[in-house]
């Protein structure tokens, strides 16, 4: 049987503390909504990272009850994802879903905080720096300044330039959330990166439990620097509607 979760607490029971659908409810702040069914539970989640999603967690079969529930009851620009085994059995239940891509969600509950060391919080009078750094440093990131769950920035100089940055952004109240790194092309490999990263995650992890990410499955050097900074590995990935071939197209 189907059933509506409307508040953290059963949500956190009914996924067994997995923290990323604690972190898609967005504490139920943000027009998420979430279900739970045969051990299974899914959360859709707008815009969170920039995304309209729907995490999936649990038993495969009640996971792809809960999609084809879910994406009716949201929207087919919704995108199902979850843990790798677990969305592929999704798509073979429902084979009007198509695979889009693996990515990877790293988290940890702590940071080595020496290792902010030289990184700061930016006033918003810099955010225009941040900007044009990530213009050229990161252009497909999917934090921006000014956008929407994008709470803040931190930033390190050298030469008084801002050379590298990192966002305080979609983080819920159960799970800090790191987005938008980038360091200066021409200063990579010098640890700045891991300073900006480091300074927003010792500061989320002071008001909750874990932090998080999403970073790209191929991206060898990024999760190299998550790993030394404490975070571990989990991959995941997401499916989409085949418009030509869900139920009810013509």
């Amino acid at each position: 049987m189907v059933e509506e979760i409307t508040d953290i607490h059963t949500l956190a029971e009914a996924c067994h503390g997995d923290p990323y659908p604690l972190w898609a409810a967005q504490g139920f702040r943000k027009g998420g909504r979430a279900w739970s069914a045969g051990g299974a539970v899914a959360v859709a989640a707008p815009r969170a990272c920039a995304r309209d999603r729907i995490v999936l967690s649990g038993d495969h079969k009640g996971a792809a009850e809960l999609a084809a529930l879910a994406l009716e009851e949201m929207g087919t620009g919704f995108r199902p994802q979850g843990d790798l085994a677990l969305v592929r059995s999704v798509m073979r239940q429902l084979p009007w879903l198509r695979f889009t891509q693996a990515f990877g969600w790293m988290d940890t509950s702590e940071v080595p905080r020496e290792a902010a060391s030289g990184a700061e919080w930016l006033g918003e009078v810099e955010w225009p720096e941040v900007a044009e750094l990530l213009t050229r440093a990161n252009p497909d990131s999917y934090a921006r300044v000014g956008m929407d769950g994008v709470s803040r920035w931190a930033g390190c100089r050298a030469g008084g330039a801002l050379v590298a940055v990192a966002a305080d952004a979609w983080s819920s109240p159960e799970v800090g959330f790191i987005s938008g790194v980038g360091t200066d092309p021409a200063l990579r490999g010098q640890g700045l990166g891991r300073k900006v990263c480091a300074l927003v995650a010792g500061d989320l992890l002071e008001t909750r439990p874990l932090v998080a990410l999403l970073v790209d499955a191929d991206n060898d050097p990024a999760i190299a620097l998550y790993r030394r900074l404490g975070f571990t590995l989990r991959i995941v990935a997401s499916c989409r509607v085949d418009a030509e071939g869900r139920p009810g197209a013509r």
